[in-house]
């Protein structure tokens, strides 16, 4: 079966979604709630990709994944003084 994956961010509870101006011709332009309103998105089609899937039973999954609270270790070497606050954190906290 085929996976389709949409990455997506908590930054798309902030969304604030205009359909008729997705491309931002009728607005002014705001990096922040673009960025918002493009995760929202993401999760909107990973949705509708799913519906869809259960109708037509094709095989495909639709998932929408926001690696924000992930654990990895990439924080170390980006944001060294967060990545110390993280190893005192236990599971819960992050």
């Amino acid at each position: 079966s085929a996976r389709v994956v949409s990455v997506t961010s908590s930054a798309a509870v902030d969304a604030e979604l205009e359909l008729d101006d997705l491309n931002w011709r009728r607005r002014s332009y705001v990096r922040k709630t673009a960025y918002a309103s493009s995760k929202a998105c993401n999760v909107l089609f990973s949705d509708e990709l799913a519906r869809q899937e259960a109708i037509i039973q094709s095989g495909v999954v639709a998932n929408a994944i926001d690696p924000g609270p992930t654990v990895t270790q990439i924080v170390r070497y980006a944001l060294p003084q967060r990545a110390a606050q993280r190893r005192s954190m236990t599971p819960e906290q992050l």
